[in-house]
């Protein structure tokens, strides 16, 4: 058996060794699905930036109250924003399920971030229809607002089918590493919308 795995492993390092993302955006079809992806991705790395440059002067505020660079609260928005490029990730090599596993845990975080300077229980509730709740009935949301975390809790419920595996669609079904990388354009554009 030591052998065997031994002799699997040499396996493994070939793959690794040579990996590469060169069949991804062959097509101009292919390419326009990755430069959508691009141009979604990268208003929240400017987003990120700005708003660490903020904390770290201590010039952040979130509806007139200052949020500290150290804070819980932050590091939900940091882990928000890093969701996204795990997720970008996932979908450039060919792993959507993570993808859409990856925007789960953005909405999430983003709904602890938002809410928490205002509901403290918003960073500790295991509960994400207590979370809604709590996010629903906080300044971010209040008033005219209270669309967007409608809209956060319907784009949940369609990502929660991943997570779930609800249906033949919402399972990725790979049973080999050789699968990666791979494209696919419908999976990747449906995890832009």
């Amino acid at each position: 058996m030591a052998r065997d795995i031994d002799a699997d492993f040499l396996l493994l390092k070939g793959f690794l060794d040579n990996y590469n993302l060169e069949s991804i955006g062959q097509t101009a079809s292919q390419l326009g699905v990755v430069k959508m992806a691009h141009k979604a991705y990268l208003p929240f790395l400017q987003f990120w930036s700005i708003c660490s440059d903020e904390a770290k002067t201590g010039g952040f505020a979130l509806f007139g109250q200052s949020v500290d660079a150290t804070s819980q609260e932050f590091a939900h928005l940091r882990e928000a924003v890093s969701d996204i490029g795990s997720g970008f990730f996932c979908c450039l090599h060919g792993a959507y399920k993570p993808g859409y596993m990856a925007l789960r845990s953005s909405i999430e975080n983003f709904l602890r971030f938002s809410a928490s300077h205002f509901d403290i229980r918003a960073l500790t509730t295991t509960s994400i229809y207590e979370l809604f709740e709590l996010a629903r009935s906080t300044e971010p949301f209040a008033g005219s607002r209270v669309v967007y975390i409608d809209r956060l809790r319907s784009s949940y419920s369609e990502l929660c089918k991943y997570t779930h595996s609800a249906s033949l669609a919402h399972m990725a079904g790979i049973h080999a590493l050789a699968h990666f990388p791979s494209f696919d354009e419908k999976a990747f554009d449906g995890w832009l919308q």
